[in-house]
């Protein structure tokens, strides 16, 4: 959700409905480096990813959060703070509360909300350009939200991106986000494809690779809205189901004209995924 006036970006704000935390759990999500058991499944790894990207991205990171059996709480980094040790504020519970009532819609029980302020691309924006920077901002967001999360999307995940416009007190724009399967044609390219192969690897056994031809001149989104079609060849590999890296050859070979149909899914192993770091 991006919060804008008439002539400025305000705030970025990611809202879930998730089974959101308490305070000792906010406290160890805006914890940096936190040290915790990440099961199987997890998406996270060394405990950095929400404080890194939000602060290279802004200059306030805010996070929100209630359960079911606890309040709405909040916990606030900056720029300024990380330069003070790594400070970390307690938001003022009626400001959290105040948050958490303003997505009564989504947030009912549980619930949680992340929020940029200060977004150093916004600082950069003209004034009277807001609106022309959204456009392209939303369509990207949207091409990537749809490629890089698209087997969430095709089960039961659902995502929006809006912008409220909070002179106005009402929302100018609204999509959902489609899922952008970069194997999802229907009838392959030529006979016999997909193919799967095993490459083996030390202390691992082996990972599995499926290899795909899309068919030629395809006008699905899957293949030619994610980006330049020669850029989009090569290895897809996934890591619980999200997508980390889309198109390229990881310097194995270079992207040649004859590959621009070739694509390779592989599915990171659960264990040893430091080999593939």
């Amino acid at each position: 959700l991006f919060q804008r006036d008439a002539d400025r970006i305000l705030t970025l704000l990611v809202v879930d409905n998730g089974r959101g935390m308490d305070a000792g759990g906010l406290d160890h999500a805006m914890t940096v480096g936190h040290r915790r058991d990440y099961g199987s499944h997890a998406l996270g790894m060394y405990g950095t990813g929400l404080k890194a990207a939000s602060l290279s991205q802004a200059r306030s990171l805010t996070l929100i959060s209630r359960t079911r059996r606890s309040r709405a709480a909040g916990r606030k980094l900056t720029a300024e703070g990380l330069e003070d040790g790594f400070r970390c504020d307690t938001v003022d519970p009626a400001f959290a509360q105040d948050q958490v009532d303003a997505y009564n819609g989504l947030i009912e029980w549980q619930g949680t909300i992340v929020r940029w302020d200060r977004g150093r691309a916004f600082e950069t924006v003209a004034s009277g350009q807001s609106e022309q920077f959204l456009s392209k901002a939303i369509a990207r967001l949207e091409t990537h939200l749809g490629l890089f999360l698209h087997r969430f999307l095709s089960n039961r995940l659902r995502l929006d991106i809006a912008v409220w416009d909070v002179a106005a007190r009402e929302e100018t724009d609204h999509i959902s986000v489609d899922p952008l399967d970069p194997f999802g044609y229907k009838v392959p390219g030529r006979a016999g494809y997909p193919k799967k192969f095993a490459a083996p690897i030390e202390g691992l056994g082996r990972v599995d690779l499926e290899a795909h031809i899309w068919p030629a001149k395809s006008n699905l989104a899957g293949f030619r809205q994610i980006g330049p079609v020669h850029e989009r060849q090569g290895f897809y590999f996934y890591r619980n189901d999200r997508l980390v890296q889309a198109g390229g050859w990881s310097n194995l070979r270079a992207p040649e004209s004859h590959l621009a149909l070739a694509r390779v899914a592989v599915d990171l192993p659960k264990t040893g995924s430091d080999v593939f770091s």
